[in-house]
């Protein structure tokens, strides 16, 4: 194990009485070093030899030329004595991670009414390393946390007099939140039964999501005599882009069910012999003559991205917000807080129409693109909530979204 973690902070003035900086940094970098104990082919299993199809018997499997390249990148055991006998091997597989977080923020004065701040702020984040089982493997089989997380904002703030003043502020959020793995090449292999640790486990699956918040905000406030205003309201638009694809450089299946042989297999007695087309006895010898139970892949239409873009979806959704609230002092010992708010959101949408949605009337299924159905649901479902509530808590509703399913 091992930890490290670092920054500084640093401010000051710029233009003396007019602008001031500030400027902080954090790095963080640790090695977790973690124990694996896995199931892995032994060096008799690894030319064919099975003793456990048949109790007291041996039989000889003609290993598949593609299975012999997999079974070569397996490590030897190391630990007959582990929990899983003559097949355990033990290791360590470190886990990494690591952050930097940066912000950087200015002060201005325009004038004595005028104020401008603006602010920028990143933290990426790389790991920590999802499956350490996997890179005892081969560290190719990494699947990997990451992040590139940005934030700006710019706020102006203007007082007119005394008792009036406004703040307008304008903001950008990005967050990449993915799981990416190198290994874009190599399919999958899982042993339903546990027989083996599986082969690249990830299958190149791609999950990812890239958000973009996009945000306009207006305040005022306004003290007229008892009273102590505050009013304003606020515009947000989302579009985010998400990935998503389950290994799309193949899965194969051995141990889910039936495999039949597709060479002949001798036993060391003769007795247990099985013939093309005979079913195989257990997992060893249908993945020894690789004959799977079964087999998947995530493949996108040709019109559609490929790769690690497969399974796009590009979501877009805006809500707008008001609110006004109140302070009244009725007497020097008592003050009432009330206020309101308005929450107004738009359906769901899919920009590039790659979406469908479905609507229950009357009982009768409605299937349509998505920009359709999005008038009726959005007149429909529409619920507007205003509401007055003590010691200026806001509260609001919102609209019902239309769903949305990827097909």
């Amino acid at each position: 194990f091992r930890r490290n973690e670092f920054g500084f902070t640093l401010g000051g003035p710029l233009v003396h009485n007019k602008t001031a900086f500030f400027v902080e940094y954090q790095g963080f970098r640790q090695m977790l070093g973690t124990t694996q104990v896995l199931p892995v082919p032994t060096a008799d299993e690894r030319k064919g030899i099975d003793t456990t199809a048949f109790p007291g018997d041996t039989v000889h499997v003609a290993v598949n030329p593609v299975v012999a390249g997999i079974l070569s990148r397996y490590p030897l055991p190391n630990d007959p004595g582990g929990p899983f006998g003559a097949r355990t091997y033990a290791t360590s597989s470190p886990v990494l991670t690591g952050a930097d977080q940066l912000s950087v923020r200015l002060d201005h004065e325009l004038s004595s009414k005028d104020k401008l701040m603006a602010r920028f702020s990143l933290d990426d984040l790389r790991g920590p390393t999802t499956n350490p089982d996997q890179t005892a493997i081969d560290p190719a089989f990494a699947v990997r946390y990451v992040d590139h997380q940005r934030n700006g904002v710019v706020t102006w703030a203007h007082t007119s007099s005394p008792n009036f003043s406004w703040e307008s502020s304008l903001s950008v959020t990005r967050t990449t939140p993915s799981f990416p793995t190198p290994d874009h090449t190599d399919p999958s292999v899982v042993f339903a039964d546990g027989l083996y640790e599986p082969f690249d486990g990830a299958g190149g699956s791609v999950t990812a999501a890239f958000g973009n918040l996009f945000v306009g905000r207006q305040n005022f406030s306004w003290t007229r005599g008892q009273h102590s205003l505050k009013f304003g309201g606020e515009f947000r638009a989302n579009r985010d882009t998400t990935y998503f694809g389950i290994a799309p450089n193949g899965q194969y299946v051995f141990g889910g069910g039936a495999a039949f042989a597709t060479a002949p297999i001798t036993s060391a007695s003769g007795n247990h012999n099985i013939a093309v087309g005979q079913q195989l006895p257990d997992t060893l010898s249908a993945f020894l003559s690789g004959s799977a139970f079964s087999y998947t892949v995530a493949v996108a239409p040709p019109q559609f991205p490929q790769g690690d873009q497969i399974g796009v979806a590009a979501i877009s959704r805006y809500d707008v917000n008001a609110y006004a609230e109140d302070t009244w002092k009725l007497s020097p010992i008592l003050v009432l807080d009330y206020g309101l708010r308005f929450e107004l959101y738009s359906p769901i949408t899919e920009r590039a129409h790659r979406t469908a949605g479905m609507e229950f009337v009357k009982g009768t299924i409605m299937r349509t693109n998505n920009d359709r159905v999005r008038s009726l649901t959005f007149l429909r479902d529409l619920r507007r909530s205003i509401r007055a509530v003590g010691k200026g808590t806001l509260a609001g509703g919102r609209a019902s979204r239309a769903r949305t399913s990827r097909i």
